[in-house]
């Protein structure tokens, strides 16, 4: 897992996105400090381009 990016949502929820490896591409968000991953949810979609420079 590659981090690219920390962050808060609106309701101060702290936020890390990063970038799996295998599979290759997997674009996933943590909210408890990367103890868990899920795949990047719509909700995030916006905030996760900014941090990665692609929106």
């Amino acid at each position: 897992m590659a981090v690219f990016g920390l962050g808060a949502l609106d309701d101060g929820t702290l936020y890390a996105v990063g970038v799996d490896a295998t599979p290759a591409g997997v674009v996933r968000v943590s909210t408890d400090g990367g103890l868990t991953w899920a795949e990047l949810a719509q909700t995030f979609e916006g905030q996760v381009n900014c941090i990665l420079g692609i929106g």
